[in-house]
């Protein structure tokens, strides 16, 4: 940035106006001009100073520029400035690898990122995804435009076909498109979307209620609301503060209707200068409204999370004779509710692997379904909750996060399957 020192020794000077000018830079400059419009609201050297901060730091955050250098200028008129902002566009285009979290350990990410191609600091994606765990792949373009309504919401819309494997005897294949709205401070996302799914069931070895309830092609249109409010002191590895995320979804049509509300908080508390105590709430059920239709598709699957591979009771296969024969037997149709709680304990600046990138941890968690049906807190425990506890290896990276987790002791219900090892993408 041009040294301000000038500035500052005439802090008290008043200014009658400014004006902006953008140079180097492939994106619409009226755009840009509403995104900063802030800065011409200064009224005095002092006031410019600071908000010229302010601009280029959210010049920055479009991570469309290599470089924002600002220049001040005379102005037009007596008591007037002009601060010119000189840009380095970056590549328009390069590849990135990522990891993002879901139900089911998470999934990697292969992606082509086009930047600026309408000049409205958008971002288009070309997403390759693979689940790890469940060998399966998907591929979708993004396309993010964040100057949509500049400095107040940002626009996003995406076309998808991907595959999943719902659990061990179904596969879904689905495709469609979403268009979504995002406010500028990161705090709310509307969006709405349809997708159409197919399901792929393993006939010989499913049992009557998936076969009856899965085989059927399944439209879902839908709209929801993310609540985002994020306290934390940095992202990569926070020591204190908070993560809060509620999302409301409606899903609407006829083949299924449904109120779903998923809650997730994070807390972060330091307990010495480098070991930091996180808790996790997540809470995700249906509100039973009279007209609730769902499919597994929707419900909530406990599979892949630290300790275990699937939890929860099954339904028999079909075939008597298939019955007995593997270690997973039979089919988990989902729940209408889930609770996880975990704790952890983080030890960063570990000497010899800090170095690499690796933050050591320790954990214990506790999976609970259907706390819906709650009657007594005791007997529900008793019955519903299952856990583990162990170590592990979290490693961020500029993909996102990768955990390496071994379970020291499990504690499982009938028809669940416990995991020592396991790599589990996201936090």
């Amino acid at each position: 940035m041009e040294e301000l020192k000038e500035l500052r020794d005439h802090a008290k000077n008043p200014i009658v106006s400014v004006e902006l000018d953008f140079r180097n830079t492939s994106t619409n400059p009226e755009l840009l001009k509403r995104y900063v419009r802030p800065l011409t609201k200064s009224r005095s050297v002092e006031e410019l100073h600071a908000k010229i901060k302010e601009t280029v730091y959210k010049l920055n955050a479009l991570d469309m520029y290599r470089s924002c250098d600002a220049i001040v200028l005379p102005g037009k008129t007596i008591d007037a400035a002009l601060v010119q902002f000189v840009l380095k566009d970056k590549r328009w285009w390069n590849l990135s690898f990522g990891a993002n979290a879901d139900s089911e350990g998470g999934k990697s990410v292969l992606s082509a990122h086009l930047r600026n191609l309408r000049g409205k600091a958008d971002l288009t994606n070309i997403n390759l995804e693979y689940k790890l765990n469940t060998g399966t792949w998907g591929y979708e373009v993004f396309h993010h435009d964040k100057l949509y309504m500049p400095g107040k919401w940002e626009m996003m819309y995406s076309v998808k076909k991907y595959s999943d494997e719902l659990d061990q005897n179904v596969k879904e294949n689905a495709y469609g498109g979403s268009f979504a709205i995002k406010s500028a401070n990161g705090k709310h996302k509307l969006e709405a979307g349809r997708f159409i799914r197919t399901n792929d069931v393993a006939v010989e070895y499913a049992s009557l209620k998936l076969l009856k309830e899965e085989l059927p092609v399944s439209v879902k249109n839908y709209i929801s609301h993310t609540y985002t409010r994020d306290l934390r002191d940095d992202t990569s590895e926070p020591r204190t503060g908070s993560l809060t995320s509620i999302t409301n979804e409606f899903a609407l049509g006829g083949d299924v209707n449904f109120h779903k509300v998923d809650l997730k908080f994070n807390h972060y508390f330091p307990i010495l200068s480098n070991v930091v105590f996180q808790s996790t709430f997540g809470l995700g059920a249906f509100i039973p409204w009279k007209n609730t239709t769902t499919k597994i598709n929707d419900r909530y699957r406990s599979r892949y999370i630290k300790g275990f591979q699937a939890i929860g009771t099954r339904e028999q296969p079909a075939d008597p004779t298939m019955r007995g024969k593997f270690a997973v037997e039979g089919d988990d149709l989902g729940k209408l509710s889930v609770l996880n709680l975990e704790t952890k304990l983080h030890f960063y600046n570990t000497p010899v692997i800090s170095g690499v990138g690796l933050v050591p941890y320790l954990y214990a968690n506790m999976i609970c379904e259907e706390p819906h049906k709650v009657t007594n807190l005791k007997t529900y425990f008793r019955e519903k909750a299952r856990g583990s506890v162990g170590i592990g290896l979290g490693w961020v990276g500029a993909f996102g996060r990768i955990e390496f987790s071994y379970a020291t002791h499990v504690w499982k219900k009938p028809g669940d399957v416990s995991a020592e090892f396991q790599v589990l993408f996201g936090d």
